[in-house]
């Protein structure tokens, strides 16, 4: 079981699709039942557990809620609530029955080719002919970028440094893996944990606008 306070990354625990990119297992204020709960901006985004919010909810809306009551309609086996729309066995029910042609001049035909230029394979809209089509050069940096080596190195570095910005000693926030020897210059460190560094959003552009000011100030110079 992790320990409290652990935060670790959605790809860790196996998470996809979610609204938060890292997660800290606490416990819920009330009950203390323990849980990954998502961070916002370095703030835990639910203190309490789901069932512990569904109690308060219930004492602070007494007139939703009465135990052994069902609010609403309820609905009985066998009884109909809406005979006019309700669909009745052996009647039509508007679809397109199996085998019709509803519009013999549009629809396709087994056997039938498209005229050259029309519809869309990869003959006419792929490769040169894309709209996006730029020399045939997927960029070393995109390919590499999204490859699950530099996922995992990115999250590594995360981890050794425990979630924290280390310029500005934010911890849990958003982060980001900042190479600190250059990737374009050096492809050889681009996965090696020791040449990464965790730093929160503003502190990587802070970093990135520090070194574009000393190019300018050196090519000025020269």
């Amino acid at each position: 079981m992790p320990s409290i306070d652990e935060i670790r990354h959605k790809s860790e625990l196996g998470y996809k699709g979610h609204g938060f990119t890292f997660y800290q297992w606490v416990k819920c204020i009330d009950c203390d039942n323990e849980r990954w709960v998502g961070l916002r901006n370095g703030v835990i985004a639910h203190p309490r557990c789901s069932a512990c919010c569904n109690r308060i909810t219930a004492k602070s809306n007494p007139h939703l809620f009465h135990k052994g009551e069902h609010n609403g309609v309820e609905f009985q086996k066998g009884e109909h609530y809406s005979p006019e729309n309700e669909f009745k066995k052996g009647h039509p029910s508007g679809a397109v029955p199996k085998g019709a042609h509803v519009s013999p001049d549009t629809e396709f035909k087994k056997g039938h080719k498209n005229p050259p230029g029309c519809g869309f394979t990869t003959e006419n809209i792929g490769g040169e002919n894309h709209w996006n089509w730029q020399g045939g050069i997927t960029p070393i940096n995109h390919r590499d970028r999204d490859k699950a080596e530099y996922i995992t190195w990115r999250v590594n570095v995360y981890k050794r440094d425990d979630y924290t910005c280390q310029d500005c000693g934010k911890r849990g926030v958003y982060l980001h893996a900042h190479h600190l020897k250059g990737w374009a210059k050096y492809p050889e460190l681009r996965f090696d944990v020791d040449n990464g560094i965790s730093l929160c959003r503003d502190c990587h552009w802070a970093r990135h606008r520090a070194k574009k000011e000393v190019m300018i100030v050196e090519s000025s110079a020269s």
